[in-house]
């Protein structure tokens, strides 16, 4: 059968999968779907698996699946990783034209080709996928606010109900793998490259809900990972908790010094003293969330172990030439 290349896109994707983001025994399925939607509509295309939890794939299915279905990359890492990790070894690893964080459960395939078209149409280098249909608690809604404020102040500017779709081009996905520490939280790093950047908004396929506590977790890994302002911010909280103390101390000499029947303030003692105490503990918290930062970037080891690369057997399509005898201007 002969197969019109010009009804298909010339632009190369790579898509880059978490495989424990996929529900258990599903994975082949997602994939097989959405490789005969890429065959479909682009010439080249490549699918990176990340089994970031590592010997949870049947070997002996996997590599049954890769003789049937082309155009698959497996990459098996020697120890558990975190999603932010797991993608930044999919852009490393990538060779696509553009590079889009893919999650099978929720995002729509379709949503793959209108972000390629808006990047091309619009001279857009990142598009952040955002979901319509997000459901958010009242502590959520609460937060949102004061998050969005601390994110402009580390130069993270993401839009409200933001999701982990994204689709970067080959100068963004370049810029973000030469940054270093690229694998902690690599979508501040992404947004922080200061290259063309716009939102695709389209509705989750399974039921998405931000709550407070989530949300809460996810904002303080933010600061800790990827900004020293929440340090400068508790040397100043620690500043001026020493200011107060000088101040009540004066303060208590004069009067002392002026008035010798002064009533003993227990009690306001005793509760400047816990502020006191609350405000260094505080500081405390975050001396010691940076120093486990530095000491876990001073290990030896790198960030990531690949203890093999699996990829599909099967060729697109082997009477494809790949010299054209037309050319367009």
């Amino acid at each position: 059968m002969l197969i019109n290349y010009k009804e298909k896109s010339e632009d190369f994707v790579s898509i880059v999968i978490v495989a424990s983001v996929v529900k258990a025994g599903n994975l082949f399925e997602k994939l097989a779907s959405l490789s005969t939607f890429l065959d479909e509509r682009f010439l080249d295309y490549e699918i990176l698996v990340i089994e970031d939890q590592p010997r949870t794939i049947s070997r002996a299915k996997l590599n049954n699946f890769l003789n049937k279905i082309g155009s698959i990359r497996f990459i098996e890492l020697s120890y558990e990783v975190d999603f932010d990790l797991s993608i930044a070894i999919g852009l490393e690893n990538s060779i696509g034209d553009f590079v889009l964080s893919f999650n099978p459960e929720c995002d729509p395939p379709e949503a793959i080709v209108d972000m390629v078209t808006m990047c091309q149409n619009r001279d857009l280098d990142i598009l952040v996928g955002v979901a319509d249909n997000a459901r958010k608690s009242i502590g959520y809604r609460l937060l949102r606010p004061l998050a969005s404020w601390i994110l402009k102040e580390i130069e993270y500017y993401v839009p409200s109900d933001a999701t982990t779709l994204r689709c970067i081009s080959r100068v963004a996905c370049n810029a973000v793998t030469k940054a270093k520490s690229a694998e902690h939280q690599i979508f501040v790093r992404i947004s922080q490259t200061g290259l063309a950047e716009g939102t695709y908004r389209y509705m989750y396929e399974s039921e998405s809900r931000r709550n407070f506590i989530s949300s809460f977790i996810e904002l303080i890994d933010l600061l800790i990972f990827n900004t020293v302002k929440p340090l400068r911010w508790m040397s100043m909280l620690g500043l001026i908790g020493s200011f107060s103390a000088f101040v009540f101390a004066l303060f208590s000499f004069l009067s002392k010094l002026l008035n010798e029947n002064v009533a003993d303030g227990w009690s306001s003692l005793v509760i400047f003293i816990s502020v006191l105490f609350m405000i260094l503990f505080v500081i405390l918290s975050f001396f010691g969330e940076y120093l486990g930062r530095l000491l876990n970037g001073q290990g030896k080891h790198n960030s990531y172990w690949i203890v093999g690369e699996y990829h599909s057997s099967v060729m697109l399509d082997t009477e494809r030439n790949n010299v054209s005898t037309e050319s367009t201007k």
